[in-house]
């Protein structure tokens, strides 16, 4: 059941529900309107940053962050060990300069 809460069909189906008893009760066309237009604007959007925020999760869950700052500890330990290689691209040809 939990999948379903995220599902957009089962809300507008949930929409269409409610949009339907209230016409059945007699509401407001005005009423009736309003809670579809809301329903089905605002429930894809929020189902839509669930998902989302559900699938970067996952995707930051599969990152080894101890290699990831391994890697930032040795970049940042190289860049402070007296000199650094800069390659410069012309239009000719690509040379190398040492800063010191």
């Amino acid at each position: 059941m939990l999948s379903k809460l995220t599902s957009r069909k089962f809300w507008v189906a949930i929409v269409s529900i409610i949009v339907g008893v209230l016409g059945v009760l007699g509401a407001d066309d005005s009423l009736i309107q309003m809670v579809s237009s809301v329903g089905l604007i605002l429930i894809p959007a929020i189902v839509y940053i669930i998902t989302e925020g559900r699938i970067d999760a996952a995707a930051l869950n599969q990152i080894d962050m101890d290699a990831v700052i391994e890697a930032i500890k040795e970049y940042f330990a190289g860049s402070t060990e007296g000199t650094a290689t800069e390659t410069v691209t012309t239009d000719t040809a690509t040379t190398a300069e040492t800063r010191g």
